[in-house]
């Protein structure tokens, strides 16, 4: 897991050190304290479970995440994330000139991986705001 505000990581260690449940997972799980940009790790995963909001973030700060995974990743493997459907283009009509040209590149960073790399994607109605899954293999 990596998480970057402290207090949750606290409350995760908690967490993991007092429920019944989740004390049977605390061998498999390391907890990273930081940026998943700075995750360093001798064993390559299998699969990265993303929920970062990647339109709150600068561009280059997206797209060293996804170098990141990619690094991260074995050969094959995957990395999933969610994004809320629509929200960049919703947002457009709101915001300053500056911060939609933010969007446009984050959504040109986008969908350069998703061209380069999506193995699957969903389309969830049911959640609101409607958000798509999105299934990257490396």
């Amino acid at each position: 897991l990596c998480e970057i505000n402290g207090d949750f990581v606290a409350h995760l260690e908690r967490r993991f050190d007092s429920d019944p449940d989740w004390k049977k997972l605390r061998n498999q799980v390391t907890i990273h304290h930081g940026p998943v940009e700075t995750l360093t790790t001798a064993e390559p995963f299998d699969h990265i479970i993303c929920g970062l909001p990647f339109n709150n973030f600068p561009p280059e700060v997206v797209e060293h995440i996804f170098q990141s995974f990619e690094k991260a990743l074995k050969p094959g493997g995957t990395a999933n994330f969610f994004e809320y459907a629509a929200i960049r283009r919703l947002k457009g009509p709101f915001v300053g000139k500056k911060e939609k040209e933010r969007l446009r590149q984050i959504a040109g960073i986008l969908g350069k991986i998703i061209q380069k790399r999506q193995k699957r994607a969903r389309l969830i109605l049911l959640n609101f705001p409607p958000a798509w899954t999105r299934s990257l293999q490396y």
